[in-house]
């Protein structure tokens, strides 16, 4: 069975979303000039989504004698406020435990070839326009060793799902928590296609986008109110 978390974030709102109209009634008679009255209609849609973790993956054999296999994080049923994001971190320490007092059995877990550290972000998911688009999903890959050892080996792997910031930069949706700098949005590997340069400046692609800011704006706490600015200078 699979695990599923789920989160509410106006739990009363999530039975229903309702229409109602507001503020005291208004009485028009043969007298009122004008004979106009108004009404106001609102409504509160709450946030939510469903994201979905395997409850275990088993490493199988692979002819260089190396163990690896795949599993699949998903995210359905997604509604955010805008201009935020569901990011998916993980934490473990990355050693399979022998049962059998065996040396403990190092193994990697790799995202599109990129290897993750511990803390590091393995999915990000976004509200999707496209209403037929239910499902968003991203592929892990786990790689152990080559063992030593017979026996049984298992670890835990505990991921933390959470909503962010997003703003959208050169084409790329970035997801961000106050207090990130550039140098923390360009390690977490997610965004090929930016990097920082020996002075510090953070590039895109081949251009410099931060020529016009000070050497080392690769440490400045990454700021959405720079950002028009920043998509500029990229396009120009």
């Amino acid at each position: 069975m699979k695990k599923i978390l789920t989160l509410a974030l106006v739990g009363a709102m999530l039975t229903a979303t309702g229409i109602t109209a507001f503020a005291a009634d208004t009485e028009v008679n043969q007298d009122t000039t004008p004979p106009t009255g108004t009404t106001s209609v609102t409504m509160s849609v709450a946030p939510s989504y469903t994201v979905t973790i395997p409850e275990s993956v088993v490493l199988n054999e692979q002819t260089d004698g190396t163990y690896s296999n795949d599993a699949v994080i998903t995210a359905t049923n997604i509604r955010l406020n805008n201009g935020k994001v569901i990011n998916v971190t993980m934490d473990s320490d990355f050693l399979l435990e022998n049962a059998q007092g065996a040396a403990a059995l190092p193994y990697t877990l790799t995202i599109n070839n990129k290897e993750k550290a511990s803390g590091d972000t393995v999915a990000t998911f976004e509200t999707n326009a496209d209403l037929t688009l239910v499902q968003q999903s991203d592929t892990m890959h786990f790689t152990a060793d080559v063992p030593t050892y017979a026996g049984d080996y298992s670890d835990t792997v505990t991921f933390t799902i959470s909503v962010s910031k997003s703003v959208q930069v050169g084409g790329m949706t970035i997801s961000y928590n106050d207090g990130d700098t550039w140098r923390t949005i360009i390690n977490s590997g997610k965004y090929s296609g930016l990097w920082s340069n020996e002075d510090g400046y953070v590039m895109m692609g081949n251009n410099d986008v931060t020529g016009i800011d000070a050497e080392g704006y690769a440490n400045d706490v990454f700021s959405s109110d720079r950002i028009d600015l920043y998509v500029r200078y990229v396009l120009w």
